[in-house]
């Protein structure tokens, strides 16, 4: 089976979570009591809907998600490297048998980052990890161009005939897409 861990939650709020996941609070009381909209970065309700997508397939899956998402301020990219290891470690000591997935930024998934911080960690020194990066895959970014409607397009450049340089997408597209692979 498998475990996903996502960046949109903190781990505070496991149990609020688990509880969403379960039915027992619903999505109105759900986003209050992790303070969605309080976030300075992400807290954005068209962000919600990609997220809601992301929890709705885990749980059609029946994955067990995990929040990992950290306190940012004053902190660099290696300290939040190391804070996500440790909460990555935690939810592998938890569910051991299990396939781990994490949904996370890109900037973590660099060889000297996240996957260092892991490896330097019991839990994760004799285990194989997989990087998949989603990011702007054609097929499953067209696909969710097509099936989500309320999500804002990055900038398409046209170089030559039937060449299109897609910029940024922002990070509700990106999550589209990854919900995409997941299904």
């Amino acid at each position: 089976s498998k475990t996903l861990a996502v960046e949109f939650i903190f781990p505070d709020d496991q149990r609020t979570l688990d509880e969403y996941q379960s039915g027992k609070i619903n999505e109105e009381l759900f986003l209050k009591r992790i303070h969605f909209q309080d976030w300075q970065d992400w807290g954005e309700l068209d962000h919600w809907e990609g997220y809601k997508k992301v929890l709705a397939v885990a749980k059609k899956k029946g994955l067990k998600v995990f929040g990992i998402r950290t306190h940012q301020r004053g902190l660099n990219q290696r300290r939040r490297d190391k804070l996500f290891a440790q909460d990555l470690e935690i939810i592998s000591e938890v569910a051991p048998a299990d396939k781990l997935v994490v949904q996370i930024g890109n900037a973590h998934l660099l060889q000297q980052h996240l996957p260092d911080k892991m490896f330097a960690l019991l839990e994760f020194k004799n285990k194989r990890m997989v990087r998949i990066i989603l990011q702007n895959i054609s097929q499953i970014y067209f696909s969710a161009l097509r099936r989500y409607e309320n999500f804002r397009l990055p900038k398409i450049l046209k170089i030559k005939e039937g060449v299109y340089q897609i910029g940024p997408a922002s990070i509700i597209t990106q999550l589209l897409s990854n919900i995409e692979n997941l299904q």
